[in-house]
Formats: C-alpha cells, sequence, structure tokens
C-alpha cells in the first residue's frame, strides 16, 4: 500500500469519527432538551386536569409549622425554576387560594421576587 493510499484512509477514518462524535453529542443535547421540556409539560398537564393537589399540597402551612420550621418546596420543582418559568406555569396552572397562599408564604421567605409575589396576588384575586 502506498503511502498516499494509507493517509486517504486515515482522513476518511477520521471524517466518519468525527461525524458520528457530532452525531452522538446533538442526540445527547436533544434528549436532554427533551427531558426538560418534559418535567415542565408535567407539570402543566397535572396542573390543568385539576390534580394540582399533586404538586401543590393543601396542608402547606401544617408541613411548615412542624419541628424546626423547616419550609419545604409548595411545589414539587419550585426550586428549580426559574422566575420566568415560575410566572409561566403559574399563568397555566390551576391552583386553588391555599395553594396560590402557600406559594406566597414560600417566596416571602426565600427569594422574596417581587413578580411571582404580584402574580399570586393577582390569581389570589
Amino acid at each position: 500500500m502506498k503511502p498516499m493510499e494509507i493517509m486517504d484512509i486515515h482522513k476518511e477514518i477520521l471524517r466518519k469519527e468525527r461525524t458520528r462524535t457530532a452525531a452522538l453529542v446533538a442526540g445527547g443535547l436533544f434528549l436532554a432538551g427533551l427531558a426538560a421540556v418534559g418535567g415542565i409539560t408535567g407539570f402543566r398537564y397535572l396542573a390543568r386536569r385539576g390534580n394540582s393537589s399533586r404538586i401543590a399540597g393543601d396542608n402547606f402551612a401544617e408541613r411548615t409549622s412542624g419541628a424546626g420550621n423547616r419550609l419545604e418546596e409548595p411545589v414539587l420543582g419550585y426550586d428549580g425554576m426559574d422566575q420566568e418559568t415560575l410566572l409561566e406555569w403559574l399563568q397555566d396552572a390551576y391552583l386553588g387560594d391555599d395553594e396560590l397562599m402557600g406559594i406566597a408564604k414560600y417566596e416571602r421567605a426565600t427569594l422574596d421576587r417581587e413578580p411571582v409575589l404580584a402574580m399570586v396576588d393577582d390569581l389570589l384575586g
């Protein structure tokens, strides 16, 4: 085999490997994005079905007044949502007054974000 043939074969192997690596990375990013969207969609789906008690418990005050007075998230995944995501979720969710008051109490005790508190107040009417 001639040296030029060996170099051509080597170049072809490298090109295929780069293409395969790029496809694996793109596929991984796609799956990560799909998982993130699925989590948010799941919250919205449960809230629309009227199962918001599975997400934000009616007994928020009881859970936070126990030993140690440690506040728990009023909604599963609340601490993982940034302000924009939380505001979108609040607009789409069908939450009762107890749940909204629990969210307001938690928000005041933690990050105290004015836009979030204003939206909760608006939703409470």
